[in-house]
């Protein structure tokens, strides 16, 4: 069955149509908030949020766009919401700069992916 037909159902509160949508795309959805988060573990808790949010917002899916686009775009925006939830209080801009002593290169490395990250979600 087709994404918009899965969604027509799921809109009208038919909630077992949403299993085979969750299914068809579970790897390339985790994929990328893995890559966006980095952590398996926030990828995952941002996965059943996206899916809760594709639930609760079914009937403001318009089924004459792309299924993927617009799941893809929530889970873009799950992950915007999470990193300004952890934003620090400081601009972004003078963060970015963070001292790293040496033999702490893991952790520099970590930092420093996550500020291109978050600079390129700002854009």
């Amino acid at each position: 069955m087709e994404d918009s037909a899965l969604m027509s159902r799921v809109a009208v509160g038919e909630e077992s149509a949403i299993g085979p949508l969750v299914r068809r795309y579970e790897r390339p959805l985790l994929a990328l908030l893995e890559r966006l988060t980095q952590r398996r573990d926030e990828a995952e808790d941002l996965f059943q949020e996206t899916w809760i949010r594709v639930i609760r917002s079914a009937r403001s899916y318009d089924p004459s766009r792309p299924f993927r686009a617009w799941l893809f775009s929530i889970a873009w925006n799950q992950v915007r919401n999470q990193l300004r939830g952890s934003r620090p209080t400081a601009p972004l801009s003078e963060i970015h700069d963070v001292a790293v002593t040496p033999g702490d290169h893991s952790d520099g490395l970590l930092l420093a992916e996550r500020n291109e990250r978050i600079r390129w979600i700002e854009k």
